[in-house]
């Protein structure tokens, strides 16, 4: 038999309640979650957007400013003078955007997140030079001396090259951008244990704050804002380096003496054969 209305007890209407009270929690939790769906997935959109138009940017960048380049270097020949230090500026500044560019590229190729590796023969000494040479209008205008510690005996290495020359490539530049006019600036290359290299670049003067250490290789990161802004940059290059470092299968860290100079270190296998490609988060 049903119950009387006047049977409804206390416990009924608090479990009733009750009831009523986590019904609500489920609908609130499902209408968060849908928001949170939502946003998650205009964020992926915006994300594709971003990388869409950073690849597009890159290249269009890159095919007017080779142009550019390239007719400065023919007119740079045919110069005398002042007129030849004008075109000398033209080119190391255009260079300096091509290095930009690149890093816009490099790091749109670390965050798709699989990166592959490749493997061929490297010869280290090389690859520095090269980078050293690309940099040269840079390093030449600032009167820097740049050495390079290879010993004769460094054995050929087994690597992605184009990975290790944008380590190279970053590190040196940083090193040419905060070392004072007329300063100094080492790459030197060890071979470490059985199949491992350690590799570093240190330059004179401006030094890192110990606290900041940790923080250089972050993306967009800049050292004393004020320092920075001095130099230009954007705080890629050694976010970038660090990147192609752990997708190379070493690992890199900085020291810093202050007011006297900066060193960046890092770690590299000599044969990379035993590396697979792997997912990458920086």
């Amino acid at each position: 038999m049903a119950r009387a209305g006047s049977d409804f007890t206390t416990g009924d209407s608090n479990f009733l309640s009750v009831l009523a009270g986590q019904a609500s929690i489920a609908l609130e939790n499902a209408h968060l979650f849908s928001e949170i769906q939502k946003a998650y997935d205009e964020l992926k959109i915006l994300d594709h957007m971003k990388s869409e138009f950073i690849n597009i940017a890159a290249h269009e960048l890159r095919t007017p400013l080779a142009i550019l380049m390239g007719y400065a270097s023919m007119l740079e020949e045919d110069l005398a003078g002042v007129q030849r230090d004008y075109m000398a500026t033209i080119m190391r500044n255009s260079m300096r955007l091509t290095h930009l560019i690149d890093d816009m590229l490099s790091l749109q190729s670390l965050e798709s997140g699989l990166v592959s590796l490749s493997r061929e023969p490297l010869i280290l000494l090389e690859a520095v030079q090269a980078a050293v040479d690309d940099l040269s209008l840079w390093s030449e205008e600032k009167k820097l001396s740049i050495e390079i510690d290879i010993p004769v005996d460094f054995p050929e290495m087994v690597a992605d090259q184009q990975k290790i020359d944008l380590i190279i490539v970053n590190l040196i530049h940083n090193a040419v951008k905060f070392t004072p006019a007329g300063g100094q600036i080492i790459f030197k290359a060890r071979v470490t244990g059985e199949n491992n290299a350690t590799i570093s670049v240190t330059n004179t003067g401006i030094s890192i704050p110990k606290k900041e250490l940790t923080r250089v290789f972050e993306r967009f990161y800049q050292v004393e804002k004020s320092l920075t802004r001095e130099h230009g940059g954007i705080g890629l290059g050694l976010s970038i380096a660090k990147g192609m470092v752990n997708v190379c299968g070493g690992e890199i860290y900085a020291e810093s003496e202050e007011g006297e100079s900066t060193t960046f270190t890092f770690t590299l296998p000599l044969d990379n054969s035993h590396l697979k490609e792997q997912m990458l988060k920086i």
